[in-house]
């Protein structure tokens, strides 16, 4: 995906990512780290721990012998989902109940439950 938040998982596709090297040493969104799942010279897949929220972030790819791949201003890290108010506050079962707030999604395109 090109945005996400805690959780998210990125696969980043691309040729020659390792160069001579063995391995992917670190994965970062601006100047920030994110945990490796797997690696090999074509795909890394990542996951996203909790950063700082960020717009139109560069992501790079660093190999074990400092070869860096980056693609720029492809990715935003959301901030947690917000409630900002519920209404009504108070009902019956069965009663509609309208959740207003920010960044439901998450990244994603429905909510689940």
């Amino acid at each position: 995906p090109t945005s996400g938040r805690e959780g998210t998982r990125l696969v980043i596709t691309g040729f020659d990512l390792i160069s001579s090297g063995k391995t992917v040493s670190d994965v970062s969104i601006g100047s920030d780290s994110i945990t490796i799942i797997s690696a090999n010279n074509s795909v890394v897949e990542a996951e996203l721990p909790a950063i700082p929220e960020q717009t139109n972030a560069t992501v790079s790819v660093l190999s074990d012998v400092g070869t860096i791949s980056l693609k720029a201003n492809i990715f935003t890290v959301l901030g947690a989902g917000r409630i900002n108010s519920i209404q009504p506050s108070s009902g019956k079962l069965g009663t509609l109940v309208t959740l207003v707030g920010e960044n439901f999604l998450g990244g994603g395109q429905s909510i689940e439950n």
